[in-house]
């Protein structure tokens, strides 16, 4: 389930309802009729319809790891990530070599200490103000993408920490931070495209060794 994108039903959907209140129709009437009669006209089945898309689409947005920032695919954050903060996700799966459930991990690790404003590499914390009360406002502003100038500034978006950190060991991180995250969904449908190295190989060892032992039981006959 992993491999698919699984999204909540609308509260406004109402395709479903036949499967649950058709025990509960008047008698002599069934589901069509109960569909019929809930659409005034065309347009406003068009309307439902077009609702629900929407609504779908909303959830598919991707957001950056380090920023509020919404991007309208996975790919799309990737490379913004990559551009701005330094943070390469294909790079660095590649480079240590992580399995999905090591990915699903460091993503979910990233999100947490973001959320918790703390850096996921050096664990720096975003520093508390000594300002007079009257300037909160405008220090909250200047503030805001604080974790984003730290990580222009140190290079930490390039630095992800090695495999001994605790983190890795701990299974919270393997339950989404974000629900519905498409970060953590694009790798599945990745891998479920591609070979373990050296698969193809043995594969075609193996056919051709079947093929051997049927040449001989052939000639046994």
């Amino acid at each position: 389930m992993r491999k698919k994108k699984h999204f909540k039903i609308s509260a406004r959907n109402r395709l479903y309802d036949q499967f649950y209140v058709i025990n509960y129709l008047e008698p002599g009437k069934n589901w069509e009729n109960f569909e019929h009669d809930r659409y005034d006209s065309d347009d406003d089945r068009r309307d439902d319809s077009w609702a629900d898309w929407d609504d779908a689409l909303e959830e598919e947005k991707t957001k950056c790891l380090f920023e509020d920032a919404y991007f309208n695919s996975a790919q799309s954050a990737r490379d913004h990530m990559q551009e701005s903060h330094g943070f390469d996700l294909e790079g660095e799966r590649h480079r240590l070599g992580l399995d999905f459930y090591q990915t699903i991990t460091l993503i979910n690790y990233i999100r947490r200490q973001t959320m918790l404003d703390v850096c996921f590499s050096c664990l720096a914390k975003k520093p508390q103000s000594d300002k007079p009360q009257i300037d909160q406002d405008e220090e909250d502003e200047e503030e805001e993408d604080w974790l984003v100038r730290h990580l222009k500034e140190s290079g930490c978006g390039a630095r992800v920490p090695s495999m001994d950190a605790d983190f890795w060991k701990d299974a919270q991180f393997l339950l989404p931070m974000l629900e519905n995250d498409p970060l953590l969904m694009i790798f599945g449908e990745e891998e479920s495209g591609d070979e373990p190295e050296g698969a193809a190989s043995e594969r075609s060892s193996l056919s051709d060794h079947d093929s051997d032992e049927d040449d001989e039981d052939e000639i046994i006959i």
